[in-house]
């Protein structure tokens, strides 16, 4: 189980440091620049991640409560829970980061016009 604790904490802190390179590129007034597209990319790539080693680690503590037969009020703790949220938001994500790549060659191609 610590690995999968760790490796959601390395996941937030791949999308915490993603975050931080895009805002230092809007401080400094130019956001359509190429890398801020393959920023987008690797947070949807994270979050999606992110996901996965949550339904991993959810997954864990079913099969654990299930083998110890642990109830609550007669209820079953091993219920699956899939949260279409954050799915459609890497997709979201994914279509951002490609607009904002478009964006950056169309900047570009602007500045080699007369």
């Amino acid at each position: 189980m610590l690995p999968l604790v760790v490796g959601e904490i390395v996941t937030l802190l791949v999308i915490v440091h993603r975050l931080r390179l895009i805002v230092r590129t809007l401080i400094s007034g130019d956001p359509f620049v190429p890398e801020n597209a393959g920023h987008l990319r690797v947070i949807a790539i994270a979050v999606g991640v992110y996901q996965i080693v949550r339904y991993a680690a959810q997954g864990l503590v079913a099969i654990s409560l299930a083998v110890f037969n642990f109830r609550i009020g007669g209820v079953e703790l091993t219920h699956f829970d899939l949260n279409l949220g954050p799915w459609f938001a890497v997709a979201a994500l994914l279509v951002l980061s490609e607009v904002l790549r478009e964006g950056a060659r169309m900047r570009q191609e602007q500045k080699l016009t007369i």
